[in-house]
């Protein structure tokens, strides 16, 4: 699931914007501050993203999904890959 959409209601308008969801419990991580990123490391674009709750069981499950393969499971603070992100388009963080 990862990234979804979801209709927010601003002043009488409906708003379908994109957000960001826990691949382990499938509900949407409200603060950035809350959340990490996971992936393989010979598979940098298939990205697993979760709330700091879930990391520990969802880190367990992605290493014995591709156990015995030698494959490593990478993981970053979601506030600090997207800041990284933005500054790979040349934009600045946002706080």
């Amino acid at each position: 699931m990862a990234i979804g959409y979801s209709d927010e209601h601003h002043g009488g308008e409906t708003v379908n914007r994109p957000r960001v969801f826990c691949d382990w419990c499938e509900q949407p991580i409200q603060d950035a501050h809350d959340g990490n990123v996971f992936w393989y490391h010979d598979r940098p674009s298939d990205l697993y993203f979760n709330h700091k709750r879930c990391a520990r069981y969802h880190d367990v499950h992605l290493r014995e999904v591709r156990s015995g393969e030698g494959v490593v499971v990478l993981a970053e603070e979601l506030p600090v890959f997207l800041s990284q992100l933005l500054a790979n388009v040349g934009m600045e963080a946002i706080e």
